[in-house]
């Protein structure tokens, strides 16, 4: 991973508009790797981003929500972060980040099978409740799927 993620830095693939790692065992460390290639501005052009089942826990969830902000990844409409090991900590950092402005255009968000926790639920309530993802039409994940205008799916 850590090869991959020194191309994207490199510009690589500086017009990718989708990326599927989804059913990789990335890990925290893979996903840090990701985080500080995000950070660089490798991925500005991304739509879409499925990390489906990748076993990235809080410590990973984490290092991606200190890289987002700032539009790192402005232009991305579609994030499939389910069947991780994000847990409460996790989500509570990826809605702080986007409680100050990251993944605005966010149109489909899928946290399913995370055991985000009570506080998880809470946080990503918080932060659909000020607005902050108001382009969002899908929400696989806490307690369920919360359906908005976009219909079902998981989002990817």
């Amino acid at each position: 991973m850590d090869a991959f993620c020194e191309a994207l830095s490199a510009g690589a693939l500086h017009s990718l508009l989708s990326l599927n790692l989804a059913d990789n065992t990335i890990g925290s460390e893979g996903m840090q790797a990701l985080a500080a290639a995000v950070s660089k501005g490798a991925l500005r052009t991304l739509t879409n981003l499925s990390l489906m089942n990748s076993a990235i826990g809080p410590e990973g969830m984490q290092a991606f929500a200190e890289a987002i902000p700032n539009e790192a990844l402005g232009n991305l409409t579609h994030l499939d972060l389910s069947m991780n090991r994000m847990d409460e900590k996790g989500a509570n950092a990826l809605t702080e980040s986007i409680s100050k402005g990251a993944l605005r255009n966010l149109r489909d968000l899928n946290l399913d099978d995370n055991n985000i926790g009570d506080g998880g639920i809470k946080a990503v309530s918080e932060v659909l409740g000020m607005g902050a993802l108001a382009s969002l039409h899908t929400l696989g994940g806490p307690a369920g799927a919360a359906q908005g205008a976009g219909g079902g799916g998981s989002g990817g």
